[in-house]
This record gives C-alpha cells, structure tokens and sequence, in this order.
C-alpha cells in the first residue's frame, strides 16, 4: 500500500510515524511546497519519496489514498485536488467550512470515502465516559476543562506564525472542533449555549479569549448539562 501526505509539518510527520508504526511495509509518499520539510521527511525515514506539488506525487507514485495534514486554511483546494485524481481522503480536522458541500459532493459522486479526523471519538477513556452515562441512566452535569498556554505549545515556532494565529483557525474552533463530537455523543445534542468573551490577554491575537462557555445538552440516555472554561491565555481550555 502506498500513502501520499499532503504536508511535512507537525501532522503530517506524526502521521507517517504513526503509519509506520502500524506497517513498516506501508510507502509513504510526501508533498509539501517548503523544501527543507521535504528533505526533513526524507532525512528522518518519514517519506519513501518526496514532492513539491500534488500533481507531480500522483504522476511519479500512483498512490492508493491521501491524507491532509497542511494548515486548515487550504484544507479545501487540497482535497478538492486529491478527489480529482479519484483518491480516498482522510483529512485532519478542519476549522473553516470552506468547501465542505463541494468536497462531499464530490466524494459521492465518486463513491470515494472523504473521512475527517475525529480521534476523540475512538478513544477508550471517552468511550468509557459514554458506557458510564448511559449505564446511570439519570441526569448528571460535567465540568470540562482543558487547554495549554500559547507560546509553550509550540516552542519551536511563533504562535502569531500558524493557524491559532488567525482569526478564522484560532480561539476555541480547534478544541470544540476536536472535542464537541464525543461530548455529543456521550451526553447528547446541545439545546442552548451560553458564551462569556473578553480579551485580558496580552499575547496581541486579532480574536477575544473565551473564558466561559455553558451548554445544555439533551442527553439521548440522560440529561445533563456541561460547562467549558478556558483560562484567557489559554490555547484552549474547555
């Protein structure tokens, strides 16, 4: 089996870790526009094979399915792309809407799976958490807390550099994007939000801090209502 990665960063070399880990044997076939991530890939054992463009990966390697690990934002046109050349796709999450009927239009029409990263859902302390509601059968309330401080999450890189830095990727579209889905499905759809937002924070971001965040959701086994803090500084704490 030969994959092809769309991206050399942080993802998409811990998806090639992980690849490799599960299969040895699996190709890895790498894309990614910055040379010296090419080359990292290369160097590290990451990447069979290396190339600037989509086009030029399919011609070479004829892989069998793509996955998209490049900065949210060009989540869209990438896979828009991978389609066209009538691959499977698997897709890190992404944190804009851009594209999203198109791309699932598109994967129907041509019967190609299009599956988006929802890592939380499979996890067995989550899946636990969802037996454990269920089980009680009775209302119960949750306080949800998590996230970490900007510029220690990614040290080696300017947080003000990546997608937390956009007003469209960042605040809490990358945790509620990543968590919301198991939430949901251990305690049910969401009734009614309440959101509190100010900006106390000096770490000069173009979008206010959410500090506080209460849902109500309507548990399918039982009711229940949440709470996500985020500390203002936070990357997100939920």
């Amino acid at each position: 089996m030969k994959l092809l990665i769309v991206g050399l960063g942080s993802m998409g070399k811990r998806r090639a870790r992980l690849t490799k880990g599960i299969d040895a044997a699996i190709q890895i076939v790498g894309v990614d526009t910055a040379e010296s991530r090419r080359d990292e890939a290369l160097r590290l054992g990451l990447a069979d094979a290396a190339y600037a463009t989509i086009g030029e990966a399919v011609a070479a390697e004829h892989p069998d399915a793509a996955l998209v690990c490049t900065a949210p934002l060009a989540h869209a046109a990438v896979i828009g792309e991978l389609l066209d050349h009538d691959l499977p796709v698997f897709t890190e999450l992404n944190l804009v809407s851009d594209g999203y009927r198109e791309n699932m239009a598109k994967a129907a029409a041509k019967k190609l799976p299009l599956f988006l990263s929802s890592t939380m859902l499979y996890r067995r302390e989550t899946q636990y958490i969802k037996q454990q509601v269920a089980e009680f059968g009775k209302p119960v309330h949750y306080i949800y807390h998590i996230g970490q401080y900007l510029p220690d999450w990614h040290p080696w890189e300017n947080y003000k550099n990546f997608f937390v830095g956009n007003a469209r990727t960042g605040g809490v579209r990358e945790i509620f994007g990543i968590d919301l889905p198991w939430l949901l499905d251990a305690f049910g759809d969401v009734e009614s939000v309440t959101v509190q937002k100010d900006t106390i924070s000096d770490l000069g971001l173009p979008l206010p801090r959410l500090r506080d965040a209460a849902a109500a959701p309507q548990g399918r086994r039982a009711g229940c209502s949440g709470r996500r803090r985020r500390q203002p500084q936070g990357r997100a704490q939920l």
